[in-house]
């Protein structure tokens, strides 16, 4: 289907929002998060995903220790070698997500 013809068939299709309800707020909510007994009041932080080509090899290596290290994570390993290299890293941002819910 060329372009054309899959623009013309979006453009006819009505918004999936109504009227006057697709402005977005820029308030970002609080959330109580309960992590290891402790309760850690924070504002959500916006994320971006991070894409880069590294060597079979290396990805590899890093999942093993990943599944050798329970708790950890690959975000967490690559966030700490950041840390190292110093950059600023809350140790919140080092915590599991998983563990959060």
């Amino acid at each position: 289907m060329a372009s054309k013809q899959l623009g013309s068939i979006l453009d006819s299709i009505p918004a999936a929002t109504a009227k006057g309800q697709n402005k977005v707020t820029s308030e970002i909510p609080r959330i109580d998060f309960h992590h290891q007994g402790k309760v850690m009041d924070r504002t959500i932080q916006k994320e971006d995903r991070l894409v880069a080509r590294i060597p079979k090899e290396l990805k590899d290596e890093i999942k093993q220790y990943v599944s050798s290290h329970s708790g950890l994570t690959e975000r967490a390993v690559l966030l700490q070698a950041l840390q190292k290299f110093g950059f600023k890293v809350e140790d919140e941002w080092l915590v599991d997500q998983r563990t959060r819910r």
